[in-house]
């Protein structure tokens, strides 16, 4: 019998290391998610900034949250944590693999994309931050697939609305990384054959 008990404790404190390991584990001690895109503006006869949503998760789980219901409509907010299946696919997306930072449209795709551009914003175990920009359909599936979750979560996973966040400082740094990576017209310019004149004599 007392065999058998030793059996039962260890197995139980070996469950009881995973669960903590498994926590311990969660790569971010930050995490934002953000929709964003430039939409022409008829009135100012130019291109406007919009962040359609916004999620920021700390390292206990809390979530903050800004959405956008109706287009460029008035921004609501939100408050609450996420549960340890979101944690668990975040840790594994984002802890198990190094991704590059653009996933994005360029002018030789072939295609045009005039939806919203995503961009996971997280700091690792080794604080360091780390960004990845991207569009769903040129993006890795697991980055897709997280994103669909982060988006399930903004959208269907808040309960608590609150009356404001204070993201203006945050919005600037996004509205600066997507213009300086818009890429630039494809402009093609013919090589002009130089002629000298006749001269006629």
């Amino acid at each position: 019998m007392r065999p058998f008990l030793i059996i039962v404790c260890f197995l139980t404190l070996a469950s009881c290391e995973e669960r903590n390991q498994s926590k311990k584990r969660f790569p971010a001690t930050e995490l934002k998610y953000s929709a964003y895109g430039w939409f022409f503006d008829d009135k100012v006869d130019s291109f406007d900034f919009l962040l359609v949503h916004y999620v920021d998760i700390n390292k206990d789980g809390k979530f903050n949250i800004m959405r956008r219901d109706d287009g460029n409509g008035k921004p609501l907010y939100f408050t609450g944590y996420i549960n340890d299946t979101i944690r668990k696919i975040i840790d594994t997306v984002l802890a198990t693999q190094n991704y590059k930072s653009d996933f994005l449209w360029n002018v030789d795709d072939g295609f045009t994309y005039d939806g919203y551009t995503y961009t996971l914003d997280f700091t690792d175990d080794s604080n360091k931050r780390k960004f990845i920009h991207y569009i769903p359909n040129k993006s890795p599936l697991p980055i897709t697939k997280l994103g669909l979750l982060l988006d399930t979560l903004v959208y269907a996973g808040a309960t608590q609305q609150i009356d404001t966040l204070n993201i203006d400082t945050y919005m600037k740094e996004l509205k600066s990384m997507s213009w300086a990576m818009m890429p630039p017209p494809k402009v093609h310019v013919e090589k002009a054959e130089f002629k000298p004149p006749k001269i006629s004599e």
